[in-house]
């Protein structure tokens, strides 16, 4: 699959703006800089892509049973082999982002600093310029294995104990291009300028040689180059330690009752897209910030890029942490089942998870927050710009309580109950963003304050489905012996389904870099209002705002990751059916189906910028997934 803009291909609009050093490189990556305005709609393409992806997998797998005695064994194992092929990159035809910063108070905190982003773009002075030199390609390889044992034993005839373990070893991917650079990162530190040159980061090649073999376009002159093979060839190390216990038990202490625990221990394995982010180093990405007397302008911004090589000064640099530890996750359950009068079952559960080793983004060399100051100057290697590493520590929990009714079909009526209360926590819930969660943490040198709900938490779920035969009709409770009027008003089934929750969690932002760090994910202070304190809930009014307030210049705000939850979900399905039978073996079926039968909006989140006073805290669309009411009349021959 590939993704691409428009103009690849046809037609060079960012070398034809002129902008020093900036040009549109390969014919794929030809479009127009992206132009983007807080408070405004921006245009021009999007930072993302060209993608272009060739992957291919070969599998073999061979399984085993034996049957012996009380016991039934399993066995087997997979061999897979990977290629992951990618070129592309972000910031192929650069991106100019406009805050107002040039137009402001310089010194001032953000409510009083004033300025007009749309009047600095009219002055071609972005706060942030971005560009990369050219599109990244890696060409990644590798095979992996797993093996597994299983044991079901039946101890007794009330009692089955189920045991296994699975092994799996799957390296890093290996870039058979021999072009890959990571950046090698002695000491993890904030603060000012590390004055040893001994401990600052360095970029390291895969391999051993002249790190700069093959590469005529590019340089990092302020930056130590090796290529040692110190880190191996696939720049992160192997995890042999992939050992996954499962444990299972079932009893039946009494005819009416069922009894299930267990654990397990999983692991998510590499997906290939974190790896491709140290192919990203060759090509040459830069970032630039204007801040207080240092502005950079449309001229000034990339006039380092000119010329047949690159020199590359204060690179945005990729890095995968080397002693990385598979992710994993320890689950574990308790179930007991109980069967009720009337072919019901109740059944009440509890769910809970350890995770450890998460991946998610955290940045290297970021600044200390000041409010005065140069970057450089808070930056311990002041010749890197942000260095985005794919940290390995994060961690993350769930646990949840579930209730289930179900009545299995019988006089006619068969439903389903369920509700789950739940709880998740972690401290990064995706590699890259998930819905209202953040790239990076505020501050990427306190991974810990970023513990808090999971993007994908869901405090409470309700379920429900019922298919009803109404008591009308030949064999049924009122019985109607006329064919003819059988056919119109016996016969029916009506039908629904329902599902509820609440909603998601979501971060307040305050994306202006008011931390003056360079980064761009501060958050506001708490004021010691309840953000749900408010009277009428409205899309014009989502939450109280005044439960948030702008921290002073140069700090972070306190509020904390995914605080706010979102809008609910409700949907209701319902349906109307009636078989017309022929014969034994044919009918003819009738339905009529209503999708969101209530026609309930199903909200968007609000606006969780307070840099955008407007719109902070109101609803303007509705999720993606909701539909207005749909109704459908169908006709089904069976045959």
């Amino acid at each position: 699959n590939s993704a691409g803009r428009e103009l690849a291909f046809s037609r060079d609009v960012t070398t034809e703006m002129g902008i020093p050093g900036l040009k549109g490189g390969d014919p794929v990556t030809w479009g127009i800089p992206g132009i983007v305005m807080s408070g405004f709609s921006g245009f021009g393409d999007s930072s993302e892509g060209p993608y272009a992806n060739d992957n291919n997998s070969l599998q073999f797998v061979d399984n085993f049973s034996w049957i012996t005695g009380k016991h039934s064994i399993r066995f087997g194992g997979e061999f897979r082999r990977e290629n992951f092929k990618q070129d592309g990159n972000q910031f192929a035809r650069a991106e100019f982002a406009f805050d107002p910063e040039a137009t402001s108070i310089s010194g001032a905190n953000a409510a009083a600093r004033g300025g007009f982003s749309f009047a600095d773009f009219l002055l071609g002075i972005p706060k942030r310029s971005e560009a990369a030199v050219q599109i990244a390609s890696a060409r990644f390889q590798n095979t992996s294995y797993g093996f597994y044992v299983d044991d079901v034993w039946k101890v007794t005839s009330k009692m089955t104990i189920n045991m296994g373990l699975r092994y799996e070893l799957t390296p890093p991917w290996l870039d058979k291009t021999g072009r890959l650079f990571t950046v090698a990162i002695p000491l993890d530190v904030r603060g000012a300028p590390v004055a040893d040159r001994n401990l600052h980061p360095y970029f390291l090649r895969q391999g051993s040689g002249d790190p700069y073999e093959g590469i005529p376009n590019l340089r990092w002159p302020n930056i130590r180059t090796e290529r040692n093979g110190s880190l191996g060839e696939r720049l992160v190390k192997t995890d042999y330690n992939d050992f996954a216990p499962r444990l299972g038990i079932t009893w039946n202490p009494a005819a009416k009752w069922v009894i299930r625990t267990g654990a397990g221990l999983f692991y998510s394995q590499d997906t290939g897209n974190p790896r491709f982010d140290m192919a990203r180093n060759l090509a040459g990405r830069v970032r630039f910030e204007s801040l207080g007397n240092t502005l950079y302008t449309f001229q000034n911004a990339f006039s380092g890029l000119a010329g047949a090589q690159a020199q590359i000064l204060t690179p945005y640099s990729f890095a995968n942490e080397y002693n990385r530890r598979t992710p994993r996750t320890l689950t574990y359950m308790f179930n007991v089942q109980y069967e009720l009068p009337g072919n019901q079952v109740l059944e009440l559960g509890y769910m809970g998870s350890q995770s450890r080793h998460l991946e998610q983004l955290r940045a290297i060399n970021e600044a200390t927050p000041s409010p005065t100051g140069s970057i450089a100057e808070r930056s311990p290697f002041p010749e890197f710009g942000r260095i985005q590493l794919v940290d390995n520590g994060g961690t993350g929990n769930y646990n949840g309580l579930s209730v289930k009714l179900t009545k299995r079909y019988s006089a006619g009526l068969t439903y389903m109950f369920g509700y789950t209360w739940s709880k998740t926590l972690d401290t990064g819930s995706s590699i890259r963003t998930h819905d209202g969660d953040t790239l990076f943490p505020q501050n990427s040198g306190c991974r810990d304050c970023e513990y808090g709900l999971s993007s994908f938490h869901v405090a409470h779920r309700v379920v429900n489905s019922v298919l009803y035969d109404l008591p009308f009709g030949r064999g049924r409770q009122h019985n109607i012996e006329n064919p003819v009027l059988n056919a119109i008003a016996g016969g029916w089934q009506v039908g629904s389904i329902l599902a509820w929750q609440t909603g998601f969690p979501l971060t307040v932002m305050f994306p202006n870099d008011n931390s003056r760090t360079g980064a761009g994910f501060d958050r506001p202070n708490a004021t010691g209002i309840n953000p749900n304190d408010i009277e009428n809930r409205t899309t014009a009014r989502f939450f109280n705002t005044a439960a948030f307030s702008i921290p002073a210049l140069g700090t972070y705000g306190n509020v904390g990751r995914n605080t706010l939850i979102g809008p609910g979900i409700f949907n209701m399905d319902a349906s109307l059916l009636k078989n017309f039978n022929f014969t034994e073996s044919q009918y003819l079926q009738f339905r009529f189906e209503a999708f969101n039968a209530t026609n309930h909006p199903n909200w968007g989140n609000p606006n969780v910028n307070i840099f955008q006073p407007a719109a902070f805290g109101t609803i303007g669309s509705i999720r993606n997934s909701s539909n207005m009411r749909q109704l459908q009349l169908a006709l089904k021959y069976v045959f």
